[in-house]
């Protein structure tokens, strides 16, 4: 489900706007990867199994636990917001 979000209360957390669209993009990308990598995983480990009537019954089971998940995105604007995600400016070189 969508909801809005006060883009004033974003730029309170972060400072810059641009600044946090990247940072939390970025960070959705890493949790995407890691549901990606569980979700082979757990696919995996039921197609080894021998029964394909199973198999497939397991397989709809970890297909609908997984889409009742938090998208990638939603879960870094949270985190961002309750303060887990941080962003870290590089010192410019001259």
């Amino acid at each position: 489900m969508s909801t809005t979000m006060d883009i004033n209360e974003i730029e309170k957390k972060c400072g810059n706007i641009y600044e946090a669209v990247i940072v939390t993009a970025k960070r959705a990308r890493q949790i995407h990867n890691k549901i990606e990598k569980e979700f082979r995983k757990q696919i995996g480990e039921v197609e080894n199994e021998e029964d394909l009537d199973e198999e497939i019954v397991d397989r709809e089971k970890i297909v609908k636990e997984f889409d009742k998940r938090d998208k990638p995105s939603v879960t870094a604007v949270k985190e961002l917001m309750v303060g887990k995600l941080h962003i870290v400016q590089e010192n410019e070189e001259e």
